[in-house]
């Protein structure tokens, strides 16, 4: 009876030893698909012709320098206002909100996807590449098909509103 019970004890340690293996490997798995979703949908250059709908949203007329760096906070209009959140809807899967709110007041993605319209041409990502440089962060490289540039960064990544997702992005 003994034996028995110490056997049972065992596999019990064993099970649940390899339960928490399993949970841990799929919390790195949610992880790396969260980055690379995230980095996919921000950094797909006017992807879905969004920057196009923003333009058509804020209006033909209207000064854009509002979107260009500046120093010091500048208001902007209900209908920007409005056109920002639309543009950001899609970033709402994979980021928190104080995470949007910091992508639009640094203009990521947007300086991108103006810039990609202004010159009128069309770019693919070519490979998304992301390390881990500390228990939450990460460094990203994001390269283009053309020889256009690449954007680098760092992306923050914790547990918020019940799962994990992109609290903080910096791009340079």
């Amino acid at each position: 009876m003994k034996k028995i019970f110490i056997i049972f004890i065992v596999l019990e340690i064993f099970v649940v030893g390899c339960a928490k293996n399993n949970a841990k490997g799929l919390a790195e798995i949610q992880e790396k698909e969260l980055i690379e979703n995230f980095l996919y949908e921000v950094f797909d250059l006017n992807k879905q012709q969004r920057c196009n709908t923003f333009i058509e949203m804020v209006g033909p007329t209207r000064d854009m320098s509002t979107l260009k760096e500046t120093e010091g906070v500048q208001e902007i209009s209900n209908e920007t206002q409005q056109a920002y959140e639309n543009y950001c809807k899609p970033f709402e899967a994979y980021a928190t909100q104080k995470c949007i709110d910091l992508m639009q007041a640094n203009r990521i993605p947007i300086q991108y996807d103006l810039y990609v319209v202004n010159q009128n041409v069309t770019v693919e990502i070519a490979d998304v590449q992301y390390e881990k440089v500390s228990e939450n962060t990460y460094s990203f490289e994001v390269s283009y098909k053309t020889d256009l540039y690449s954007i680098k960064g760092k992306i923050t990544i914790e547990k918020a509103e019940g799962k994990v997702l992109v609290t903080s992005v910096n791009a340079y």
